[in-house]
């Protein structure tokens, strides 16, 4: 048995530019490489370890599935897994399109493709074809497709003949990922991967939003636990020794089975810079409180807001919680105004309610309501 993961590559410029791309060999722009770490980063929370990778020969899918892999697969290319071939219609703005690609492309189904444009059903069957000869020759393990958006359709309708062309019209993401199981010579009607809830992987412009790993202990205890200035305005070091640093990434990982425990490493530019988490979930009200930390060195530049709008919005948005509580020392402004960009109000203060290293402060709670 195996299990085919089928990926559409990660962001390039055109495609936030609106520009119909094709056999372009456009590379991933930084969006990009973040949504493919967040598609990796969904994959090892699902425990899918790729055992095989194919790729269209374009840099942007190659380089989206040795994101994904971590380069530690040999990758092969196969121009079946090509994008359309838009033929003169390559390089077309979509915010001014000629009359003739806009009705192909607000009826995908029915419509035939404009002259000199790839056919529909040239897809399927290139598409169906590599996917014939992986069902002659069944790999075993996980198998990874790297392709495009219009590639990745003509296989979705080649595995699911009864779909009628839906799949034309269906929206795919830059990294959405299909799966279907090849058993006894028979693929299974092909389902999109979606996290399941907890710590799943999200993306801002500049950040990647994972769970943690076991070498983030050093991390933690070399930029948080020794510096006195992290932990200021909190009063504890989970971070203390590389012990107690250990201990603590180990609880993290111990907890991901809880479906309302959310702990995240934050990272930029492929190095961890922070955490932010979110604890004690009560289910009768729907509530649940939050804590964010940047290192020193990554101070000023609104990461630690840019991840807590991310984690705001995922946990109100998404996963139902509807009371999202946090605090902090009265003397701790740059805590203050990261909770109140993020949409948090002030609540109530309690006098003298914090004594962290002799000193008293003032704590001030603040929530957020949806």
């Amino acid at each position: 048995m195996s299990k085919i993961y089928i990926i559409r590559h990660g962001q390039t410029d055109l495609n936030k530019k609106h520009i119909l791309q094709g056999r372009v060999d456009e590379p991933l722009n930084e969006d990009g490489i973040l949504q493919a770490k967040a598609a990796a980063a969904l994959l090892e929370s699902l425990d899918v370890p790729i055992d095989q990778v194919w790729s269209s020969p374009l840099g942007r899918a190659q380089d989206t599935a040795r994101i994904v892999t971590g380069g530690d697969v040999p990758l092969r290319t196969d121009d079946r897994l090509l994008e359309m071939d838009y033929g003169p219609y390559e390089g077309t703005d979509l915010a001014s399109p000629p009359e003739e690609i806009v009705t192909f492309f607000s009826d995908f189904e029915h419509q035939q493709a404009p002259e000199g444009m790839e056919p529909l059903p040239d897809i399927v069957q290139r598409l169906g074809s590599f996917l014939e000869e992986l069902r002659q020759n069944p790999p075993e393990g996980n198998i990874l497709i790297s392709t495009h958006a219009i590639a990745m359709k003509g296989a979705l309708e080649y595995l699911t003949p009864e779909s009628g062309g839906s799949y034309w019209g269906k929206y795919i993401k830059n990294c959405d990922i299909y799966v279907t199981t090849l058993e006894n010579g028979e693929y299974t009607v092909p389902k999109q991967l979606v996290a399941s809830g907890g710590t799943i992987a999200l993306t801002t412009d500049r950040l990647l939003l994972r769970q943690h790993q076991e070498e983030d202990a050093e991390v933690l205890y070399q930029n948080f636990g020794l510096d006195p200035k992290m932990f200021e305005y909190s009063g504890w070091n989970p971070y203390a020794t590389l012990e107690a640093a250990k201990e603590t990434v180990r609880r993290f990982l111990a907890s991901y089975e809880d479906p309302h425990f959310y702990g995240w490493a934050v990272e930029h530019d492929g190095r961890m810079i922070g955490t932010i988490g979110a604890y004690d979930f009560d289910p009768e009200t729907a509530s649940i409180e939050v804590g964010c930390s940047i290192e020193r060195e990554s101070w000023g530049n609104g990461f630690a807001g840019e991840a807590l709008a991310a984690a705001l919005d995922y946990l109100t948005q998404q996963e139902g919680i509807r009371v999202v509580r946090a605090w902090c020392a009265a003397d701790n402004i740059g805590s203050r105004r990261i909770m109140e960009k993020a949409g948090m109000q002030l609540t109530s203060t309690e006098e003298g309610a914090l004594e962290i290293n002799g000193k008293r402060y003032d704590k001030l709670n603040y929530e957020l309501r949806v």
